[in-house]
């Protein structure tokens, strides 16, 4: 099979680095797995594989082209939503990623802070008060009406 037709099966991230094999850096390997990635949530594989194939072709006539067709592939990077956190201490906040762990993990939250979490929602949503709970009693979030 030829390099087109080995690029087009690719089925998982980690293909990628079989394709190649030594034809290429490891660093290289890593950004078009992660650049995989990106397509795959957002519904490009074809176009991405046709970019990987176009960056490989031109990488290795010119190392400068290859690296300016690969900044094409921001276009395909997946849409950043803003999700909004409510926590069981009565704050609110604002945060961003392709997903709702995604945003929490480029918060720098971990497994640890979803015991405080009380709900996640997309958008910046504002549509719940605070109720504080009585003395020794945990307080809890109500829709506004």
């Amino acid at each position: 099979m030829d390099l087109y037709g080995k690029i087009m099966n690719i089925q998982y991230p980690n293909d990628i680095i079989g394709v190649f094999e030594n034809d290429i850096p490891d660093v290289w390997k890593r950004v078009y797995v992660d650049a995989y990635e990106f397509a795959k949530y957002d519904g490009k594989l074809k176009e991405f594989k046709k970019l990987l194939m176009l960056a490989y072709i031109i990488g290795h006539c010119n190392a400068r082209h290859a690296a300016a067709e690969l900044t094409l592939l921001h276009k395909i990077q997946p849409d950043i939503k803003k999700f909004t956190c409510y926590w069981l201490d009565g704050t609110r906040e604002i945060l961003e990623g392709t997903s709702k762990s995604d945003a929490l993990n480029n918060a720098g939250y971990g497994q640890g802070a979803l015991a405080a979490l009380d709900f996640i929602v997309e958008g910046e949503i504002d549509d719940y008060t605070w109720i504080k709970g009585e003395p020794g009693k945990q307080g809890k979030w109500v829709k506004k009406t």
